[in-house]
């Protein structure tokens, strides 16, 4: 009866300190679960700031075509007023996101 004790007593400390030291490996791996995480959403979220930089600057390249284009063909003022309003803000959605950057 004294030996079945001593087992029971030497089990349940077995139990406990495997307990605390999985606990320690599972707050481990978790912690480096949501590192690898947050680096996997940055890169995303660069990823995706950088194609919308790519796109703004077609779009402002685009533009500047076409008012070459209408100011060559002596176009109406009016629209190449417009597409010069909106290569203004585009150059202004650049310049936000390249200051983002920084």
């Amino acid at each position: 009866m004294r030996y079945f004790l001593i087992g029971m007593i030497l089990l349940i400390l077995l139990a406990v300190v495997l307990y605390f030291v999985l606990s320690r490996f599972y707050d481990y791996f978790s912690f480096r679960s949501e590192i690898n995480d947050e680096k996997r959403q940055t890169r995303l979220y660069k990823y995706e700031e950088d194609l919308e930089l790519i796109r703004l600057q077609e779009k402002r390249d685009r533009l500047t075509h076409a008012i070459q284009v209408r100011s060559k063909h002596f176009q109406p003022q009016q629209e190449i007023r417009q597409l010069v309003e909106e290569m203004e803000e585009v150059n202004e959605l650049i310049r936000t996101i390249e200051r983002q950057d920084r």
